[in-house]
């Protein structure tokens, strides 16, 4: 666990555990069980997830638990997809997945929330939050483009696009 891969968040379950999730972007979360990182990741999905390397703006970015995590055991992640993730290679992901019967160890069967077309590899956003409401809320990226200058870098602030937004 100690690869140098760059960590995108930190998710602490709230389930009666001193547990945390560490979110890298190359596509593994593990758990930080309150003295060390456990060996085995908790998922990995470094096949779905299009990473980067040392570099770039890609690759998985965000993770949330559900509200009622410690009872349902539900998790979401926001990627860069490639390989078998839904979508063309470079579109943002969010899918939500389990915990299996070993609280140390995801389900690694998702199912797909969302997948949205994203035309280039920076500006991927990747935050994942539930608000007070209950509701799961998604900030996209805008689509990116060098510097915004793309016929492409104002989707921000068009409302007929969903990049951009929250």
């Amino acid at each position: 666990p100690d690869n140098g891969d760059a960590v995108t968040g930190f998710v602490d379950p709230d389930d009666g555990t001193p547990r945390r999730f560490v979110v890298s972007q190359e596509g593994i979360i593990w758990i930080w069980n309150g003295s060390q990182v456990l060996a085995t990741p908790f998922l990995d999905i470094t096949a779905r997830v299009e990473y980067p390397g040392d570099f770039g703006e890609s690759g998985l970015l965000s993770m949330t638990v559900s509200p009622d995590y410690a009872n349902d055991g539900e998790f979401y992640v926001y990627y860069t997809g490639e390989g078998s993730a839904p979508g063309a290679d470079g579109d943002i992901v969010v899918e939500r997945y389990t915990r299996s019967a070993n609280p140390d160890v995801a389900n690694t069967t998702p199912t797909s929330i969302v997948s949205i077309a994203h035309p280039n590899g920076n500006h991927n956003g990747g935050t994942l939050a539930f608000g007070p409401d209950g509701f799961l809320y998604v900030s996209t990226g805008d689509g990116g483009g060098s510097c915004d200058n793309s016929s492409r870098g104002a989707n921000g602030q068009d409302n007929n696009q969903i990049l951009g937004k929250i």
